[in-house]
């Protein structure tokens, strides 16, 4: 039987923020779409600790992840990065990416020093980007 599935968004900054009920829309029907089963917390604020081109950072594991965007996205945008980073959770959560200590990661079985190889390289990245604009 699934379980059912936990979601709970916050909004912390309310500029140009979108309404809990489009927040929840997007997580709800991509972790369906994914059949994952999850805690999502998204979060607005100003300006995150990115690199200048970045739109979300995601931190979390074990079914619970925090999911930071950029206050000034469009709908549109906040959604594409939204299920850019729902792909990293189904990654996490299949174990097909591990994050270890020390800027390791195990990709689909496979050791990688994160800080190696540039951020467009990253295989888990590439993969991010394709389903993630699939899912959306």
């Amino acid at each position: 039987m699934k379980q059912i599935l936990f979601l709970f968004i916050f909004i912390t900054i309310i500029s140009k923020c979108y309404s809990q009920k489009e927040l929840d829309s997007i997580v709800n029907k991509g972790t369906a779409a994914l059949g994952i089963d999850v805690l999502v917390n998204i979060f607005y604020i100003d300006d995150i600790k990115l690199s200048s081109d970045a739109e979300a950072l995601l931190t979390g594991s074990k079914g619970v992840y925090d999911i930071y965007l950029r206050k000034n996205l469009t709908i549109k945008e906040a959604e594409m990065a939204i299920c850019h980073e729902l792909i990293h959770i189904y990654q996490f959560e299949t174990k097909s990416l591990i994050k270890k200590t020390n800027g390791i990661v195990i990709w689909n079985g496979a050791s990688y020093s994160y800080n190696d190889i540039p951020y467009e390289d990253r295989e888990w990245e590439a993969e991010a980007f394709s389903n993630g604009m699939k899912l959306f």
